[in-house]
């Protein structure tokens, strides 16, 4: 075990990281520490007293930066000691590029001059060629060391035109091992320990695993569906550049101008039906199959810490089952957390898809919220939505929306007034009961007046923000489509007036067939032929079940419905699922695309083990999953997911 120097100057000169860690599943290094920095030499004196010749903003930041970048799955952190001049921006840059490793110059020994000839590098990684390797001193990466438990390491020296191993030995680019979960060293003059697993060589030097790439790479296709053209091609080339996290060009090959093995650094996809990451245009990251309990159930039994744990697992979930892009519509009484959530995705503290959130949805008073006439003193129950009547409480809650980080507004056109009871417990939203007798089939009341929701989408259009209506009634719908509103959630009591009326206003329709299949089992066949029609008719769809009322992975059952109960052609429930969603997020309002093929779009790439022409299962067994350029999942299995992560040692 490698000592450790406790420096009082800084928070950062108490953390460090543990040096015997195992590696589960190939996808992170971990790199020990002296009680300094990770890669400095524990036989160099000068690093004891890093933090004392650096001020300690500095150094808190440099320690955050290296363990950050090695949580993103950096393949090598030796990147100088702190006689390297760059040793505070190479560390910085390889943590925010996601690269490899940077070559800085360094010491190799106490008596060694600093190296003069290494630089911020970002390098280039080939099929089985690892980032150097563990070396002797003076010889950089060309000469392999023999480490503590024996064996040469099987690496090939980097190439890169900009970065190369000299006499000064300045490319320290890696290390590797032929042993599995063994410890590889350099000598003891070097004093640096590096943990290393063998399965984690086979992974960086495997053609699929580009997670952590700076150059540009090309996925390579047999079949791919174009959104945009709405049909499969054959012989696709994709090009990705990961650092920008952007398609660089797509491109059809000549039949057989690709040979049998794709070229070093490439993906290949061959044998798979490829397509644009899937949107899921109507989802709750906060909600949980009903089946396990009741909506309301949630809201008031689980604590908020729960609720955002299973969050985060539902956003891993969805990213692993093809869905790169969710639209959240309300955070269902859990306040601002979804644009929280947002932002830990965005940061790469948790994986899952690029997400969309409306934080609270608005409603009238006595609507979407819990009555509380019967209330014992004292006793709080969460809030469904944010409470607003008039025009002028109208606006002001949009403009609170837009500062708590919403990126799209929605609101309730109608809602079932009495059952949002506590006690007594919720009746199914359904069941016909004495306060909804059988002359009305729907439940559901228009809560606001049409100058009501004409300011809502006012001033959600001066934040430049889409606007999303719950509209359960046709008289709701019709409002809310006069007002001028992105899309119409659900929609289940329509005709062919309002659908025609949506397609002249380019109005989106999202019909969440799943959630009905269940809730409007009676009336499920007509709500299907309700979609249809709308389909006929022109108007704009977008793929999203209500997904949260049932479980997060199961996205794909909205988009089978559309096909198998709607008749749909699946080419263009295909490009709902991918542009549509793209439209209802906001299009343009997005600050970015996403959804389709084109230089300049978001990488965003999913693949399917067996063709969707022949089994629409298909979707529920995804093969691969990329998003902005970083792939997630691989031959079925997640990469770089919470279960092949290992265990930090943090401050004390």
């Amino acid at each position: 075990m490698p000592t450790t120097t406790t420096d009082t100057s800084g928070r950062a000169a108490a953390c460090r990281i543990a040096s015997s860690i195992t590696v589960s599943s190939a996808a992170y290094v971990c790199v020990s520490t002296n009680g300094a920095i990770p890669g400095d030499s524990s036989s160099d004196t000068v690093s004891t007293t890093y933090f004392r010749r650096r001020d300690a903003e500095k150094g808190d930041a440099l320690l955050d930066d290296s363990v950050k970048g090695l949580r993103l799955g950096l393949a090598a952190a030796d990147v100088g000691n702190p006689d390297a001049v760059q040793c505070v921006e190479g560390r910085a840059q390889a943590a925010h590029a996601k690269v490899h490793a940077v070559v800085v110059g360094h010491r190799h020994d106490v008596q060694a001059q600093i190296a003069q000839h290494g630089r911020m590098r970002r390098i280039r990684v080939q099929r089985n060629q690892l980032l150097g390797a563990v070396h002797k001193v003076g010889v950089g990466g060309v000469q392999l060391a023999v480490d503590r438990v024996g064996g040469n390491g099987p690496v090939q020296r980097a190439i890169d035109d900009d970065v190369a191993a000299d006499d000064n030995g300045d490319g320290h680019f890696g290390w590797g091992t032929n042993g599995d979960e063994r410890e590889v060293n350099t000598n003891a003059s070097n004093g640096r320990q590096h943990f290393l697993r063998n399965d984690l060589v086979e992974q960086v030097s495997s053609n699929a695993s580009r997670n952590t790439m700076s150059a540009p790479y090309t996925v390579h296709t047999s079949t791919l569906f174009d959104p945009k053209q709405k049909k499969f091609v054959s012989d696709v080339s994709v090009t990705v550049d990961p650092v920008s996290g952007n398609i660089v060009k797509v491109e059809q090959r000549s039949p057989g101008a690709l040979g049998d093995v794709v070229p070093a650094g490439d993906i290949d996809l061959r044998g798979k039906v490829v397509m644009p990451g899937l949107v899921d245009a109507h989802a709750h990251i906060f909600l949980h199959s009903y089946d396990e309990r009741p909506s309301l159930n949630q809201k008031r039994d689980e604590s908020n810490a729960e609720r955002i744990l299973r969050a985060a697992q539902h956003c891993r979930t969805a990213l692993l089952a093809g869905y790169t892009t969710y639209r959240d519509l309300s955070s269902e009484s859990m306040g601002e957390a979804d644009a929280q959530i947002r932002d830990c995705i965005n940061r790469g503290l948790i994986p899952g898809p690029r997400l969309f959130v409306a934080t609270r949805a608005l409603a009238s008073t006595g609507s979407y919220e819990l009555r509380t006439e019967n209330h014992a003193n004292g006793v709080c129950y969460p809030r469904g939505g944010e409470a607003v009547d008039g025009v002028d409480e109208a606006r002001k809650a949009v403009r609170r929306r837009l500062a708590a980080g919403a990126d799209v507004i929605k609101f309730f056109a109608d809602y079932r007034r009495r059952i949002m009871r506590y006690p007594p417990a919720q009746q199914h939203p359904y069941v016909v009961s004495a306060t909804h007798p059988p002359a009305d089939p729907n439940p559901d009341i228009v809560v606001f007046a049409q100058e009501e929701m004409d300011a809502i989408v006012r001033e959600a259009r001066l934040g430049r923000a889409p606007v999303a209506c719950h509209a359960g009634t046709l008289e709701g719908a019709r409002m809310a489509v006069a007002a001028g509103v992105h899309t119409i959630e659900h929609a289940y009591y329509a005709d062919a007036a309002l659908f025609r009326q949506m397609a002249d206003r380019g109005c989106l329709l999202v019909p969440t067939l799943a959630v009905c299949e269940r809730l409007h089992a009676k009336r499920f066949p007509a709500i299907l032929a309700q979609t249809t029609l709308a389909h006929r008719l022109g108007v704009r769809l977008a793929v999203g079940g209500d997904t949260g009322t049932y479980p997060h992975g199961q996205n794909a059952r909205e988009l089978e419905l559309l096909v198998e109960g709607c008749g749909l052609p699946l080419e263009n429930v295909l490009e709902a699922c991918t542009v549509g969603g793209w439209e209802a997020c906001g299009g343009a309002l997005c600050g970015v695309p996403f959804g389709w093929l084109a230089a300049g779009v978001r990488a965003d790439l999913i693949a399917l083990a067996t063709d969707p022409r022949e089994d629409l299962r298909a979707f529920r067994r995804v093969d691969f999953v990329m998003k902005d350029g970083v792939v997630w999942k691989q031959d079925g299995k997640g990469v770089n997911m919470y279960e092949d992560d290992h265990t930090w040692v943090g401050c004390d």
